[in-house]
C-alpha cells in the first residue's frame, strides 16, 4: 500500500473544478492508487517529468510513485 501525498498545485486545480461529482470521482480514483498497481487505466509516459498519467473523465491525473504515489497535476 502506497500513501498518497497531494501538490498543493493539485488541492488549487481540483478546487476549482465546479462539478462536486467529477471532484468525487477524480479523488475516488486517486484514492484507488494506494494500490496502484493493479488500477487500470494507468498508462506509463514516456519523455515526461511525471511517471504516469489516469484519465477521469476529460481529466487527466499526473503522478509519479516515489514510496509515495505523488498526485502532481491534472489537466483538460
Amino acid at each position: 500500500m502506497y500513501k498518497i501525498f497531494w501538490q498543493p498545485k493539485a488541492v488549487r486545480q481540483l478546487e476549482k473544478i465546479r462539478s462536486i461529482k467529477l471532484k468525487t470521482d477524480i479523488f475516488n480514483v486517486v484514492d484507488g492508487l494506494k494500490d496502484y498497481q493493479s488500477c487500470l487505466g494507468i498508462k506509463p509516459l514516456k519523455n515526461h517529468r511525471y511517471d504516469f498519467r489516469l484519465r477521469v473523465g476529460q481529466y487527466r491525473v499526473l503522478f509519479s510513485v516515489n514510496n509515495v504515489v505523488q498526485v502532481i497535476d491534472r489537466y483538460s
